[in-house]
């Protein structure tokens, strides 16, 4: 399903914002807010878990229930309707954002897998990809701390950093730069941007920014949000599952 609602300005940038079970508005504020920045269209995108679906449909498969810890049988009927009220609450969520911030949005729904299912659904300026959580509705999170960007010389790492440093009002921010030379160029190019926005931030140099190494630093920090140039060697959606898996993070990808 699909509902779009649009003022009267039409936008040429798009972000696409993916929800999943993971309940949180913060993310829902943020997707609001960078839209308004960049004057871009919201579409949001809300992935029902192929795999889910087919183990809630196995003979055996129980779950806990949140709060209560009783263990039923879990059904797909039952999950079903959790993920349509769930999909409903978001939608509503995002259309109050998206009124706050007069932007076009969308939402629609579909059967996949993240991050998959979301890099391949339509061509965007920036993509959001929610935290990974546990693969079943959750109750609201709040993200609160630290912005973290990799900045590598590369134009998809530049755009992150406008990305991150429009997020990042109130909040500190880190940038990851390579531990050489090329990092101090890589700080020289980025501090007008960041003066002209009267923003300042803490540079990180780390040994090589593999997303391995990426993850330690992210997991170091206790960031809250971490921010890429949607670059080569992140078009791989296993090395992006992994990535998210090891930051516990939302991610956001910038082209």
């Amino acid at each position: 399903m699909i509902h779009p609602e649009q003022d009267h300005n039409e936008s040429a940038h798009r972000i696409l914002l993916a929800l999943d079970y993971v309940h949180d508005k913060a993310i829902l504020e943020a997707a609001a807010l960078l839209a308004k920045s960049m004057r871009a269209s919201l579409q949001a995108i809300f992935v029902e878990d192929e795999e889910l679906r087919r183990v809630a449909q196995l003979p055996f498969t129980c779950e806990i229930g949140f709060g209560s810890a009783v263990i039923r049988r879990m059904e797909l009927t039952r999950l079903e309707r959790d993920l349509k009220n769930h999909a409903t609450e978001l939608q509503r969520m995002l259309r109050r954002n998206a009124a706050l911030n007069r932007v076009k949005w969308s939402f629609s729904v579909t059967r996949g897998s993240l991050p998959a299912a979301a890099l391949t659904a339509t061509e965007a300026d920036v993509y959001i990809l929610p935290r990974r959580g546990s693969g079943y509705p959750e109750q609201p999170r709040h993200v609160p701390g630290v912005i973290a960007t990799l900045l590598d010389g590369s134009p998809q790492s530049l755009h992150a950093l406008e990305v991150a440093v429009t997020l990042s009002n109130h909040i500190p921010l880190h940038i990851f730069i390579p531990a050489s030379e090329q990092g101090d160029v890589l700080r020289d190019r980025a501090m007008p941007l960041l003066e002209r926005l009267q923003h300042t931030a803490l540079f990180i140099p780390i040994d090589d920014t593999s997303p391995e190494t990426i993850a330690i630093n992210v997991r170091t920090l206790r960031a809250s949000l971490l921010v890429l140039g949607y670059a080569e060697r992140y078009r791989d959606p296993d090395v992006l599952e992994s990535l998210q898996t090891a930051t516990g993070t939302p991610l956001i990808l910038a082209n």
